[in-house]
């Protein structure tokens, strides 16, 4: 979905479909996992908040 980068580290978040369940947030700092999220199909306002949080989070810590 995005990657940010600050020197030779890169943050991404990527989007995978939980069949019949929702999907979930897979956040990745230099190809390691440090957090996921599990939305349920009805939780899509708070799956595309939390996107823009994290992102916002990063972005105010250097990240570009």
């Amino acid at each position: 979905m995005w990657a940010l980068r600050k020197g030779e580290h890169e943050a991404a978040i990527d989007i995978k479909a939980v069949p019949g369940i929702g999907a979930e947030i897979v956040l990745t700092v230099d190809s390691e996992l440090r957090k996921t999220r599990l939305f349920r199909s009805h939780e899509q306002a708070e799956l595309v908040g939390a996107i823009a949080d994290m992102r916002a989070t990063f972005e105010a810590k250097g990240w570009a």
